[in-house]
């Protein structure tokens, strides 16, 4: 690489480094936060009839949680990837703690999901995430009901909505917002390679186009934003040809140099592939790889490796797994409202209800499993429940029994490592608190699905 190109590059990437997309999405939530807190919308949640009592504040840096400082005592918080879990403390030492409530931050496209289990309240939101007030699905301290700390519960839940205090902070961007222009194909091609050298997956993001940003955003969240391993690392490259295929796109074929301690090691090629986006700006638009390169989010032939799923995706989607089966048992949503008529089913049973207006078929219902499991579990499930009068369909429409249930295992704090995996499968083991000082342990597989992703290939009773 010559002087002048160095040059060039190390201004490019300097202003690049501005340009990550954690910084560009603080600068939107900023606006959004401030917004929502200014016209009355969930982002800041008032605090009615206690206000003149004493108060405490919890403070993350996304946002303060101010309770009645009679609380305070009472409550241990511990804070996760994505929440802030309360426990309450009871003053009887032969009790263990237990979750009494959470305030946790939920990717924006997934809001739905949790919404419609009846366990989470948005508090706030910005353009990326709802912030939302958890409570638990059944009663702390449910085996001593007679004892004061079920009352105090009980009592404090009931309150929790008027007096819990909710405010986003505004988020600071690390460094002013500027334009990056990348004025030659060239220059889009060394700025990845630089990035990629020094495993900063900021850098690399930052020449990308908009449609290879929305690829690789999640393989390089997963990767926390650092790409490659410490051995073998890039020692340089050289670029061995350049093509233009027309005016607005272009193609460079790269060799990257490699070493380990041991001295140097296999060489990988790269065919990066370039276009002129918007008229004026050069980006990476596709890399393939001849070779082996770990940890860069990319496969052979461009596309986001289906290995690209960690311990948190695994937490993620068992959590998505536990909303979907307890909305499946509670039958969806009821339009119309008003009270659920029951009705028997001739050779089924008496006390059926309808499933609401969207699970009411088994074209949505399987739809709705396959958003977390795999089609052949889904299409097992179904099989199995119509068989055994869980599931009945009267003139093509889902009916079930009109009883409801809850869960004491505690799937946000479980335990999760990493048992085996291949190229499409994985299984993750979990320890899940099941109340009190009780556990439950299980493997738990998952299988990529091409054109889906990461999917479930467990019974669907197995998480609830």
């Amino acid at each position: 690489m010559n002087l002048r190109m160095g040059k060039r590059l190390m201004f490019t990437v300097l202003i690049g480094a501005l340009l990550t997309p954690q910084s560009l999405q603080a600068a939107k939530a900023d606006t959004s936060a401030k917004g929502a807190q200014n016209s009355g919308s969930p982002g800041a949640v008032s605090v009615q009839k206690y206000d003149l009592e004493k108060r405490y504040t919890y403070k993350t840096d996304r946002f303060t949680i101010s309770l009645p400082s009679s609380w305070e005592k009472k409550l241990t918080a511990q804070e996760s990837k994505d929440a802030v879990v309360f426990y309450y403390t009871s003053s009887n030492n032969t009790l263990k703690r237990e979750f009494l409530f959470s305030v946790e931050w939920i990717a924006k496209e997934h809001w739905g999901v949790w919404q419609k289990n009846g366990f989470f309240k948005e508090l706030g939101r910005t353009e990326q995430v709802v912030y939302a007030l958890h409570k638990p699905s059944e009663s702390p301290f449910a085996s001593a009901m007679k004892g004061a700390d079920y009352k105090e519960t009980q009592k404090m839940l009931k309150q929790l909505d008027t007096v819990l205090g909710f405010k986003l902070l505004d988020p600071v961007s690390p460094h002013p917002s500027k334009e990056l222009i990348l004025t030659d194909a060239g220059q889009a091609a060394e700025l990845y390679l630089f990035g990629l050298q020094h495993r900063n997956a900021s850098i690399q993001y930052a020449a990308f186009s908009k449609e290879m940003k929305k690829r690789m955003l999640k393989p390089f969240e997963s990767l926390n934003w650092v790409t490659g391993v410490s051995s073998p690392w890039i020692t340089g490259w050289k670029i061995n040809k350049q093509t233009s295929v027309d005016s607005t796109h272009q193609t460079i074929e790269v060799t990257l140099n490699t070493a380990t301690s041991a001295g140097p090691d296999k060489p990988v090629r790269l065919t990066i592939s370039l276009a002129l986006e918007g008229g004026k700006q050069w980006v990476v638009d596709n890399v393939k790889i001849e070779g082996a390169l770990p940890r860069s989010g990319l496969t052979n032939n461009g596309a986001v490796s289906p290995q690209s799923f960690t311990v948190e995706d695994a937490r993620k989607l068992a959590l998505q797994a536990v909303s979907h089966y307890w909305y499946m048992n509670s039958g969806g949503t009821y339009k119309n409202g008003g009270a659920i008529k029951e009705f028997s089913i001739k050779g089924k049973g008496d006390h059926y209800r309808w499933m609401g207006n969207d699970l009411d078929t088994k074209a949505k219902l399987s739809a709705y499993l396959q958003e977390v499991y795999t089609k052949e579990r889904v299409e097992r499930f179904l099989s199995s429940q119509l068989a055994s009068g869980n599931l009945a369909e009267k003139d093509g429409r889902l009916a079930q029994p009109n009883a409801d249930g809850g869960s004491i295992l505690d799937w946000a704090n479980a335990k999760i490592e990493l048992t085996g995996e291949s190229k499409n499968h994985k299984t993750f083991r979990y320890i899940v608190p099941a109340g009190g000082s009780d556990k439950k342990t299980m493997n738990i597989g998952f299988s990529y699905v091409e054109g889906s992703g990461w999917r479930i290939d467990e019974d669907i009773r197995e998480i609830r």
